[in-house]
């Protein structure tokens, strides 16, 4: 079986989204124009030597994840996750742009 990850939209339409490595160019993302929760340029991830991974839906950043993979055990350790701030329950007042971004993050750990 495929891995096909999506969210769900605001009348709760699964769209697709792709899972990419992080770039710069995300990162910059998330300090400008709108500020995101996290820092994803702090020494906490930038110097953790965690796999990061940006999920878009068409080139719109929606959220990235930090994984750590155990190198001798059989585990996927999420270190850390966020949604951009149009989806992130501490920000969107409550109207998400997209929903389920979370459970998408986790299954692409898995």
């Amino acid at each position: 079986m495929r891995f096909c990850p999506f969210v769900l939209d605001h009348v709760h339409e699964r769209v697709p989204v792709s899972i990419s490595p992080m770039s710069a160019e995300d990162v910059v993302q998330t300090v400008s124009p709108k500020p995101w929760q996290t820092r994803w340029d702090s020494g906490f991830i930038a110097d953790s030597g965690f796999d990061c991974y940006a999920a878009k839906v068409g080139g719109e950043l929606v959220a990235l994840g930090a994984y750590e993979v155990l190198k001798n055990s059989l585990v996927v350790h999420i270190a850390y996750m966020e949604a951009q701030p149009e989806s992130n329950p501490t920000m969107d007042a409550g109207a998400p742009k997209y929903t389920g971004i979370g459970r998408m993050l986790i299954a692409f750990g898995i």
